[in-house]
């Protein structure tokens, strides 16, 4: 059963050369429930443990999806106060604002179980986008700039909802759906997708979505999800599927797909 509906769509050309982003995109919960039924929490300090333990390849697998240069060997450099000469300043920022955000994400784990908040999302997204953007951490439309949000999905261009009161109301609405979700796998990944929809902050989005993933999934004792740059194609692919069709599900189910919680 989808808990989703749309509420109005752009018609766009034949060949979906423009999508532009719906209010309240569909979300298949009971699949999405299901796929997350059988994998149980196995303790909050574990998860940190490992985390703690694959943060060079967290990193630098988040900063290979961005198009980022650096190799691991040089992100665990970097990350143990090393220099890695050779790089664009631009290039190390990246690196390192994502470790403080990880760093935030380890702090509120250690907090007790947590949800997807407005707060965490938006001091996520400020860490990691400190040097990229004017107003980092800032919903689009709430500060001094109201920046239109388009992202090029493959040749398609995806039209986000303008900033304002209509995306504080697709915030809010998103909120509620995926902390509506009884498991922390669904709740979690559910929020990742929707907030990777609707794009909230000028850039940065998937990033800081799947940080305030690992952060729900870490606090109540799961294991972070470590999404592949090595599995770009298809993680890119699953992206325009969901900003074409207005259902975020698939990129929920991908998102699943990929805990791992077997060493």
């Amino acid at each position: 059963m989808s808990t989703g509906r749309r509420t109005s769509q752009k018609a766009v050309s034949p060949d979906l050369s423009e999508v532009h982003a719906v209010l309240s995109p569909d979300l298949d919960a009971q699949l999405l429930l299901s796929s997350a039924k059988g994998i149980q929490p196995r303790g909050v300090e574990r998860g940190l443990a490992r985390w703690r333990r694959r943060l060079p390849g967290l990193v630098w697998n988040d900063a290979a999806l961005e198009g980022n240069p650096f190799t691991l060997p040089d992100v665990s450099t970097l990350l143990d106060g090393g220099a890695v000469p050779g790089y664009d300043d631009r290039d190390v920022q990246q690196v390192l604002d994502l470790s403080r955000a990880a760093s935030i994400v380890e702090t509120t784990a250690q907090a007790g179980p947590c949800c997807a908040t407005d707060v965490l999302s938006a001091s996520l997204n400020a860490e990691i986008t400190a040097h990229e953007i004017i107003e980092p951490g800032v919903v689009r439309g709430e500060g001094r700039l109201n920046d239109e949000a388009v992202v090029n999905a493959q040749g398609t261009r995806f039209v986000a909802l303008s900033g304002g009161a209509v995306l504080r109301q697709a915030l809010t609405e998103s909120l509620d759906r995926a902390n509506s979700l009884p498991h922390p796998l669904a709740s979690g990944t559910a929020w990742a997708a929707l907030a990777s929809y609707h794009q909230f902050y000028s850039n940065g989005n998937k990033r800081t979505a799947r940080y305030v993933m690992n952060a729900v999934l870490l606090s109540n004792g799961f294991d972070a999800i470590v999404t592949p740059a090595a599995r770009r194609a298809e993680y890119n692919q699953t992206l325009r599927e969901m900003y074409i069709g207005g259902d975020v599900t698939g990129y929920a189910l991908f998102l699943v797909g990929l805990y791992d919680d077997s060493h």
